[in-house]
């Protein structure tokens, strides 16, 4: 089971060891869990094709338990409909027993385009290694092949207009009055380098995953 926290109500489906869920009917009192297989609608992307970059997170470097290794960035930007694929170690997978917090913001300077993906908080009722992420969001329409995509300004890259300094991130357990927190911070090794956007391999945008908020 997957249980998501106060923001929002969940549906929600685990899909072999993939942490998904879509947005239920807002009359419904709470989230309906089930374990079943699910197929995942074919995206159709336009021509020219999807736009991804790809961010592998060292092994080690978090403080909670889940440990990133792997972030996925796959979207249109036409529409700007995206996908995120977070792939944790195996032996530090995303876990139960605590609530899980996961924030992407992203910070694309030719473009003066700031993205933010904040899924409501959940917990598992079994581990898995990996959690797909999916929405759609105006910034990315001005993105495009050659562009460098920063994860986090913690070592003097760059920061968005009107910001002091953000992260991407998995938190384990978010304690609002606490100034540090179990997390990992989903980056390179080298903190300050960025990702660079280029034309997807593939021709498919995963559509079933656990919602952002977005800008």
């Amino acid at each position: 089971m997957i249980t998501s926290f106060p923001r929002r109500w969940w549906t929600l489906v685990l899909v072999s060891v993939v942490a998904a869920c879509e947005s239920p009917s807002l009359a419904s009192p709470h989230a309906t869990v089930s374990r079943a297989s699910a197929a995942v609608t074919p995206y159709a992307p336009p021509t020219g094709g999807l736009l991804e970059f790809d961010v592998a997170d060292p092994k080690g470097d978090n403080t909670g338990p889940i440990d990133v290794r792997d972030m996925d960035f796959v979207f249109d930007n036409v529409s700007g409909a995206f996908s995120v694929t977070l792939q944790a170690d195996p032996t530090a997978p995303f876990a139960t027993g605590g609530s899980i917090r996961i924030n992407v913001n992203l910070y694309n300077p030719a473009k003066s385009s700031f993205f933010h993906c904040n899924p409501t908080d959940f917990t598992l009722d079994a581990a898995t290694q990996t959690v797909v992420l999916v929405g759609s969001s105006s910034q990315l329409t001005t993105w495009a092949a050659g562009d460098q995509v920063y994860t986090n300004s913690l070592k003097g890259t760059p920061n968005p207009p009107g910001t002091s300094v953000y992260r991407s991130q998995v938190v384990w357990n978010f304690d609002i009055n606490s100034s540090t927190q179990l997390e990992d911070v989903i980056a390179y090794s080298n903190l300050a380098k960025p990702a660079k956007v280029a034309r997807s391999k593939t021709s498919t945008l995963e559509t079933q995953g656990l919602t952002c908020f977005t800008s």
